[in-house]
């Protein structure tokens, strides 16, 4: 019986189990629409925003259909400055270009957009 009991506890002392803390939720970046399906029919697409829509850390212009040719993009802040970004690049659907803006959560009036006419369609968003 005394051999059976130290089989026992030799068994168990093997057999522990580790109980590992949840991990921290991921905060991920809340990117919200600022402008959906734009087609690259024109050269530049304006987008007016203003201090109603919030202040903005960064921002993503995504290739949503067929290959827009994205030339640059100018963000023209409430005060004034402007951020002009080149961008040089043919986005597929899916694929993104993520702008972070000079300083932290800036007001945007407004956004332009420069392509090549006739590529395919972009959305825009910011967080």
């Amino acid at each position: 019986m005394r051999c059976l009991a130290i089989i026992v506890a030799v068994a168990l002392a093997g057999c522990t189990a580790t109980v590992q803390a949840p991990a921290p939720p991921v905060t991920a970046a809340r990117w919200v629409s600022l402008g959906e399906g734009f087609t690259a029919q024109n050269d530049r697409q304006e987008i007016t925003l203003g201090p109603q829509y919030g202040a903005f850390r960064r921002i993503r212009v995504e290739g949503i259909h067929g290959r827009p040719v994205i030339h640059q993009v100018a963000i023209e802040y409430s005060d004034r400055e402007t951020q002009i970004v080149p961008i040089g690049q043919r986005l597929r659907p899916g694929q993104a270009q993520v702008i972070d803006l000079h300083g932290r959560d800036r007001s945007i009036d407004q956004i332009i957009v420069y392509t090549e006419p006739g590529y395919g369609a972009y959305s825009v968003f910011g967080t």
